[in-house]
């Protein structure tokens, strides 16, 4: 923008309400020196100074009315009429209304620090665009402390971090309707295109960033993964939002579990609308404000952290998660909390949240190698842990209970838990069974199951889970079973199958629901009396486990 373009449209913005850094914003500037405060201001300004120092100059020329021309920071003139009419004509207030004070170069400075400046804003001296997000309420030595103080009191362990500011959708409509307004003023300048202003919470960061690192000891990263999100509301922005109702209401409704004015959807259809619409349902420029926005949550969160590792469960009475029906606890405890509530005391997590690859039934012990498990933890305070606590904390889980067992405890990434759900159905499992016959057994009974291979079978879904699981039938395959003859009516079966096979299912038949069955194969009445899960592993391919590498065999489990 060339400097006859910059007096017009900063003067206008002042008019209209807005602060010295939403001037700038709205002028395209985009060095992040500009906004903040010099550290010696009487020694040198900045391009941020000598703007507000300008407009100052302008609207005492235009007050006075004495000048005819009048100079701008590059000594290009401006004709007076020009400024004062182009100003007027797009804003329904008047840019030169409020006659400015003179302001020391000390006073000036200070007022910078903060956004506050001698540009007036009405009566309470609030931003119409930013809603006081850049200006003292937001920018001053107090809020910063109140900031720090907050992440101090939380006690997490970090060694960077990043800042998110989440505004009022009032916010962005009252930026929009100061966009309309200067695409009337310069219609070469100001397209439809908003991405040539910087955003609040860029400029805010701009302002605040540096004070914000000394205070906590810690530099700003992006990528950091520990935030300081601040939330900020402004008590009527359902109030200057409702003409979005009545303009578009099937996209603004009322529901009882959703917001109705969110800021993508606010967004959408404010870039859809003609600026006619617009201004004839919203105030141009923005109603005054007589008191800025307030920050109402400063919460401090970090990226979750991982830890996986294996169970073994040598209990028939224990479930793997809380079992809790109508408020009723069907089993004493769980695997989850007997493992998952002193790791979560380790990292001094806020929640958790336990993923297993696959589950046994209360009554089905898993011996082998284990099944692999991974929690999720919110939010952990501490995030630094060595390999030797963890062995520490694993051999504190073992010594408390004989239900379960738990080996291989190590944090991993994210990326490579989502091993934990890879190629599910590709998986072989083998069982050991032991199963009552109605009629007598012989060996040659033993033998007819020991050669049965890859066996197809038909697997509608089970009585017992119908409750929780769709009705559907579901081909699986038993590839090889052997079995040991103990008396003439009991006899002990191992089996391998494709993953998802219903095993109690294949033996009892499920009153004929699976088919065909084990009664089938022996031509009597059969029932399973205890299962154990064995070994878990690809299709010809045994599992080993490596404890450094526990994620990374994960697809082969």
């Amino acid at each position: 923008m060339e400097d006859e373009e910059r007096a017009p449209v900063a003067l206008a913005l002042s008019g209209w309400g807005c602060c010295v850094h939403c001037v700038l914003r709205f002028l395209g500037e985009r060095s992040q020196a500009t906004y903040r405060l010099p550290r010696d201001v009487r020694a040198k300004y900045t391009d941020c100074l000598m703007l507000e120092r300008w407009l100052q100059s302008l609207k005492s020329d235009t007050d006075s009315d004495t000048a005819t021309d009048r100079a701008t920071p590059s000594g290009d003139t401006i004709n007076d009429t020009s400024i004062g009419d182009i100003a007027n004509n797009v804003s329904t207030g008047d840019a030169s209304a409020d006659t400015a004070k003179d302001v020391s170069i000390g006073d000036t400075a200070n007022d910078m620090s903060t956004g506050d400046t001698a540009v007036s804003t009405g009566d309470s001296g609030v931003c119409v665009t930013c809603l006081g997000v850049l200006q003292q309420s937001h920018c001053s030595e107090e809020f910063l402390y109140r900031i720090s103080e907050k992440v101090k009191s939380e006690k997490f362990e970090f060694s960077n971090f990043f800042c998110s500011l989440t505004f009022p959708v009032a916010l962005l409509v009252r930026e929009h309707a100061i966009w309309v307004l200067l695409k009337e003023l310069l219609p070469d300048v100001y397209s439809d295109n908003h991405g040539d202003i910087k955003m609040v919470k860029d400029v805010w960061k701009w302002i605040n960033g540096a004070r914000l690192v000394e205070k906590l000891a810690a530099p700003l990263d992006q990528k950091s993964s520990f935030e300081v999100a601040m939330m900020f509301e402004h008590t009527d922005t359902a109030g200057e939002c409702n003409f979005l109702c009545d303009l578009c209401p099937d996209q603004f409704r009322k529901h009882k579990n959703r917001e109705m004015f969110t800021k993508i959807r606010v967004g959408q259809v404010l870039s859809e609308m003609d600026d006619s619409t617009f201004k004839s349902c919203y105030q141009c420029p923005p109603r005054r404000l007589k008191a800025p926005c307030e920050c109402v949550t400063i919460r401090c969160k970090h990226d979750a952290i991982y830890v996986a590792g294996r169970y073994n469960k040598y209990s028939r009475t224990l479930s793997q998660t809380p079992w809790i029906i109508d408020g009723s606890r069907k089993t004493e405890s769980s695997i989850e909390e007997l493992v998952c509530t002193k790791i979560q005391d380790l990292f001094r997590a806020d929640e958790y949240r336990f993923s297993a690859s696959g589950r046994e039934d209360v009554d089905v012990k898993m011996l082998g190698s284990g099944r692999p498990f991974v929690m999720d933890m919110t939010s952990p305070h501490r995030v630094t842990v060595r390999p030797e606590e963890l062995d520490k904390l694993q051999k504190e889980i073992n010594s408390s209970t004989t239900e379960i067992a738990v080996r291989d405890l190590q944090i991993v990434t994210r990326e490579e838990t989502n091993r934990l759900k890879e190629g599910e159905m590709l998986k072989t499992k083998t069982y050991s069974a032991l199963c009552w016959a109605q009629t007598t057994l012989t060996p040659e009974d033993m033998k007819k199951l020991d050669s049965v291979k890859d066996l197809a079978l038909q697997q509608k879904t089970p009585i017992r889970v119908l409750h929780r699981r769709p009705l559907g039938v579901r081909e699986k395959c038993v590839h090889k079973m052997s079995a040991e003859l103990l008396d003439p009516h009991h006899f002990r079966l191992q089996l391998s199958t494709q993953a998802g096979t219903y095993i109690k299912e294949f033996v009892h038949g499920d009153f004929g629901r699976t088919r065909p069955n084990l009664g089938e194969l022996l031509q009597t009445d059969c029932d399973i009396l205890e299962l154990n899960v064995e070994v878990r592993h690809r299709t010809g391919t045994a599992y080993s486990v490596s404890p450094t590498y526990l994620m990374s065999d994960l697809r082969c489990s």
